[in-house]
């Protein structure tokens, strides 16, 4: 069976660990997926939303933000800037 878990703000490895461990647990096949836009796009796309996320918030974010590294999974791709790579 295969499950697909999305979630697009877990930004330190701590909190990462948790749900990652939580999948471990039942043999799964962890794949992280790392994706970014440059920084001034990540704060347009903010200034656009409806809801948008306050400034102090979205560099706290910033400022806690840890990569995934292969430790943390069996796979590992990053989308960075319009470049993928992945990593096993």
């Amino acid at each position: 069976m295969n499950f697909i878990f999305a979630e697009y703000d877990v930004i330190d490895a701590s909190l990462r660990g948790c749900i990652i461990n939580l999948f471990a647990r039942y043999q799964a096949k962890i794949h992280l997926i790392y994706l970014e836009v440059p920084y001034k796009q990540w704060i347009q796309q903010n200034k656009q939303r409806k809801y948008r996320v306050p400034d102090d918030a979205m560099a706290r974010m910033l400022r806690k933000l840890e990569f995934p590294t292969i430790d943390e999974a069996h796979q590992v791709s990053y989308f960075i800037n319009g470049e993928f790579q992945a990593l096993e």
